[in-house]
């Protein structure tokens, strides 16, 4: 763990017969010892919200040593494709060159222009992922990381981790003795991950350096409209942007890319994107301790260790929105940037400056720690808080329960004065509590500095009684829905149970190209819960509702992690390929876009069926899925017939299986889709239920395969697979009658292995030629909207991936990053492979694309791969079910 700030602790002796404790606090303030300035080095693909990022990082250049400023790539900008060139970021410090003078009235700090440039450096660029090439960018890391001065050093990664990787390579191959040392000095800090080089080779040769990995970031991405909350929205609006930023700030505020006219549902002048600056907003000290320990969460985001065994560290959720781990902080930290634009231009007695918070005579801006007995009162004082502009000021002190150790109740009296009092929870347990004192100014505009206190309450031996009442009934709020427009909802609005809800569109048919309804129409719902958690949930075109061919019906599926109130706002768009584009705004808006309502949620109905008690089946940091809300779960199931779903009940399918025998399995109440089309199937599972079998595995497409009759499409393929085949419009029936097989067998406990791809050749070429394209992303799309909602499944990219036609690792991880990027719900991705398991998969070892592992061979060894396997992916920090 890395501390960058000194921090300031209080043991107090807390007289339990009193049940209160009072700081001491003496009229003189204790300044601390000033901390030295993080150490940074940017990398950057120069990406438009690159760009914007960049405007932002040398507003604040002050707050930091800048050891360098890195031309890199990414897959999605290198050399060649999308490349912004080698001389944008000394354009823009030439820009910074203006206003130099006039931000040096507002702070100490600010690196001249002159120095700016002599850190400027190209890294790898020529390609994605291209790390083999020595360049002055890596070189510079290389520099940084070896010298002499004290850590650590914050690598960002705007875009892939290439050039850090070759850094690091070269230290590897002509510094091993500095590897320990450079692995306790170097932090790297990545949005998202954007090539292959962290994967596969600083994860695997680098196991003690500490990473970030954010993707919370896209809260204040191209999509963070979905993500802000609506009384923030107006600092991120085109009317706001012109008065503080882009109008009357200076050149370098005036170069900064907002919107540049009206598109979808953006104004001309809102802002674009700043997905990057989360990199190092992590490094701007205002007193929340963020640097301190990843978990705590600051400007940049709260990260949580992926497991005992590793350093990485991945989003954290605060009320189970990783989102919010940035948006939480949006108004503070838009303000701070107004007031640096601010800085460009006015003189120093015009502007607005960040008050200084003081906590019970404490100064500055490192952690307070206080030690006190459950059931102890704690005094807490920021009345010696100042201004440097002489503005008045506000207090507000809140319990941070994402960083605590702690889920109940707590007392926090006074929260909006400049004294409050916090009462430690009694119950008797080793417990650290975040109470965070956040004070504005009233300043134009208005500015924040926060501290963190962390009351640490250790076990005691005499702990007083409580009168804790938490085993009181929670009233539920009553159901009902306020709906506007076109909008038919159905389901049981309870946790975890699916819920329906359909959007009057455009009138069409599943045979329609020009437009195509399943390829150029897009429904997205955004499903927000009171707390701020979202769902982004993809819809699809459903015919007439019922399985019919011909209608209006554009369908989603929700199931809600929560109860209370949750708001849903559709996004509706019209567009050549529009329904696989990731871009919030690509195409038209057409209605039903804009279709919003709310819908009230109750607690999970605790007589439901196992499944729907338990809510999401998922990865849990061990070799174990668990289910959200209930226990792990331990597979008992059988990988024959594959072609499970080549039932002859089902329209346009081969008569491949009857399943005949179970037919008088189907019992009273069962489903089936009319005339007793169905029972069968539906019986087949209940005889499976009955026998203790929990999982079926069943290929979704197996044209070119083996069967050759498992297809979600329309009409009649070739069955042994071509390019000339209709892959882009699906068959509405079908798809219905597998949904209510799928419902069928998550009632009655049965997890659901759907495997997307076959081993064989045709198979794997059949959608794009085995690429990742329109077919196939389409495909995935409409698999993820119609089935998501369901609880317990897993997708499988592909059987045997390395028989015949090899898909390769960088195949298979492009498959799972676009199904990650389309599921909510974040179901278990694993493939499935030929030949000796615990090599073919290596590559999916501690990637966390991966949540599962499939294993295919001779049952004499399997218990010997299996525990190969388990401690294999143990090893790389990462253990897979």
């Amino acid at each position: 763990m890395h501390s960058a700030n000194p921090t300031t602790r209080l043991v107090v002796a807390v007289v339990l017969a009193a049940m209160s404790l009072n700081a001491v606090r003496s009229r003189a303030v204790a300044t601390e010892q000033a901390a030295a300035r993080p150490r940074i080095i940017a990398t950057t693909d120069g990406e438009v919200d690159d760009r914007c990022s960049m405007v932002r990082f040398l507003l604040y250049a002050n707050e930091w040593d800048i050891e360098g400023i890195i031309y890199s790539s990414s897959q999605y900008h290198w050399v060649g494709h999308r490349w912004d060139g080698t001389d944008w970021i000394q354009r823009d410090i030439d820009l910074y060159a203006a206003c130099f003078d006039n931000l040096r009235q507002h702070a100490d700090g600010y690196p001249s222009p002159e120095s700016l440039r002599e850190r400027v450096f190209v890294g790898n660029i020529d390609n994605v992922g291209e790390m083999e090439k020595v360049t002055p960018g890596s070189q510079r890391i290389v520099e940084v990381l070896l010298d002499d001065q004290p850590g650590p050093v914050y690598l960002q990664a705007w875009g892939g981790t290439n050039t850090i990787a070759r850094a690091l390579k070269t230290i590897q191959q002509e510094h091993p003795d500095e590897i320990s040392r450079v692995s306790g000095k170097a932090i790297l800090y990545l949005i998202q991950d954007q090539d292959a080089t962290f994967r596969e080779y600083i994860a695997p040769n680098w196991p003690e350096l500490q990473t970030l990995i954010s993707h919370a970031f896209g809260a204040i991405a191209y999509d963070w409209d979905r993500h802000i909350p609506d009384v923030d929205q107006p600092l991120f609006r085109g009317p706001w942007m012109r008065e503080h930023i882009l109008a009357d700030h200076g050149p370098l505020c005036a170069r900064y890319e907002a919107r540049s006219k009206e598109r979808g549902r953006f104004a001309k002048d809102d802002f674009v994107s700043e997905g990057d600056s989360p990199a190092f907003l992590h490094q701007i000290d205002r007193g929340l301790g963020s640097l301190d320990d990843p978990s705590y969460g600051g400007w940049g985001g709260r990260f949580k260790r992926e497991s005992k065994m590793s350093n990485v560290w991945k989003d954290a959720r605060d009320d189970g929105d990783r989102g919010k781990t940035v948006w939480r902080w949006a108004a503070d930290f838009q303000n701070d940037w107004a007031a640096r634009a601010d800085w460009c231009v006015k003189p120093r007695s015009a502007a607005n400056h960040t008050p200084l918070a003081v906590v019970n005579g404490l100064a500055g801006t490192s952690i307070v720690h206080i030690d006190a007995e459950g059931g102890s009162t704690v005094d807490l004082n920021a009345g010696d808080s100042t201004d440097p502009d002489g503005d008045a000021l506000t207090y507000r002190w809140w319990y941070y329960a994402g960083p605590s150790d702690y889920d109940g109740p707590v007392q926090l009296d006074g929260a909006d004065s400049a004294t409050a009092h916090f009462t430690v929870p009694s119950d008797n347990l080793d417990r650290q509590h975040h109470v965070i004192l956040t004070i504005t100014d009233q300043g134009e505009p208005p500015l924040v500095a926060y501290r963190r206190v962390i009351v640490h309450a250790p076990v005691s031996t005499t702990a007083a009684p409580s009168d804790d009442s938490s085993d009181a009934p929670i009233a539920a709020a009553a159901p009902g829905d306020r709906d506007k427009g076109d909008v038919a909802i159905a389901g049981a609005k309870r946790v975890w149970q699916p819920i329906s809800l359909d959007f009057a569109g455009p009138q069409a048919s599943e045979s329609d190209d020009a437009p195509n309804p399943f390829l150029d129409f897009r429904l997205q719902v955004t499903f927000t819960a009171d707390d701020g958690a979202k769902y982004d949930v993809p819809g699809y075109f459903a015919g007439d509702g019922e399985g019919g061919t011909n209608g209006n019906v554009w369908r989603v599926w929700f199931s809600p992690d929560r109860p209370g109130r949750w708001t849903y706002r559709a996004s509706f768009r019209s567009g050549d390929d529009v329904a696989v584009d990731l871009t919030p705004e690509t195409g038209t808006a057409v209605a039903p876009d804009g279709a919003s309502g709310e819908l009230d949620v109750l607690p999970a109905d605790e007589q439901a069926a196992d499944f729907y008690r338990w809510g999401l089946l998922e990865y849990a940091g061990g070799h174990y899925l668990k289910f959200r809300d209930g226990p792990y779960w331990l597979r008992g199931g059988t990988d024959s017939p594959e072609n499970f779903l080549g039932y002859a009940g089902f329209d346009n399918t081969p008569p491949s299986h009857k399943y005949a025998a179970h037919a008088d399995d189907w019992r009273d109440g069962d489903p089936d889709w009319g005339d007793g089309r169905g029972r069968a199937i539906i019986g087949a599972l209940n005889y499976l239920a009955g026998a203790g079998v929990n999982s079926v595995y069943a290929l979704t497409m197996n044209i070119g395969g083996d069967g050759k009759d498992v297809w979600p499409w329309a009409g009649r393929p070739r069955r042994k697979g071509s390019s000339d085949n209709d892959n882009v419009h699906f068959d509405n029936s079908k798809l219905a009658q597998w949904n209510t097989v799928f419902s069928h067998a998550q009632q009655r406990g049965i997890f659901l292995h759907l495997v997307l791809n076959e081993g064989e050749k045709q198979n794997k070429q059949e959608l794009d030629d085995g690429e990742l394209g329109t077919e196939r992303k389409l495909y995935y799309r409409e698999l993820v909207a119609r089935f998501g909602h369901h609880p317990a499944l897993e997708w499988n990219l592909c059987e045997e991936y390395n028989l015949g036609f090899d898909l390769g690792a960088e195949r298979v991880r492009a498959y799972a990053d676009y199904l990650r990027a389309v599921d909510p719900y974040d179901h278990p991705i694993t493939v499935h492979s030929a030949g000796d398991p615990v090599k073919k998969l290596a590559f999916t070892y501690g990637d966390d694309r991966f949540s599962m592992t499939s294993i295919q061979l001779n049952q004499r060894r399997i218990d010997q791969v299996t525990e190969a396997m388990r401690e294999a992916t143990a090893a790389a920090g990462r253990p897979l079910p």
